[in-house]
C-alpha cells in the first residue's frame, strides 16, 4: 500500500513486517507516487494560508489594542482582505521556485 517497501527494520523486534517511511519530500514522493506534485502545491498552498492569516491577525491584534477600529468592522475586513491579496500575490511570484517538478 503507498508504495511502502514490506521489509521490517528490526528496530522493535514486531516482526510485522513494516518499515516507517522516511519523513519530507521523499515520504511524500513514496507515498503518493505520481501525485506527489499535487501534495506539494496542497503543502505550498496550506503554508500561505497559514502565513496570511498569522500575519494578518498580528497586524489586526494591534490595530484592535490602539482602538483604530472595531471587531467586525469594515477596517478588519480591510486589514484581513489586503493581506490576503499580498500573500496571493508573493505566492504567486515565489510558486516557481517551490513546485518545480520533483526529479
Amino acid at each position: 500500500m503507498f508504495g511502502i517497501p514490506n521489509v521490517c527494520a528490526g528496530c522493535c523486534g514486531c516482526r510485522l513486517g513494516y518499515e516507517p517511511p522516511i519523513l519530507g519530500m521523499a515520504a511524500a514522493e513514496s507515498l503518493f507516487g505520481t501525485h506527489a506534485g499535487t501534495f506539494r502545491a496542497i503543502l505550498y498552498v496550506s503554508v500561505w494560508v497559514l502565513i496570511w492569516g498569522t500575519a494578518a491577525s498580528l497586524v489586526d491584534l494591534v490595530l484592535l489594542e490602539r482602538d483604530v477600529y472595531g471587531p467586525g468592522s469594515f477596517g478588519q475586513l480591510f486589514t484581513f482582505a489586503s493581506y490576503g491579496v499580498a500573500a496571493v500575490v508573493l505566492a504567486t511570484r515565489f510558486a516557481a521556485r517551490f513546485l518545480k517538478h520533483m526529479d
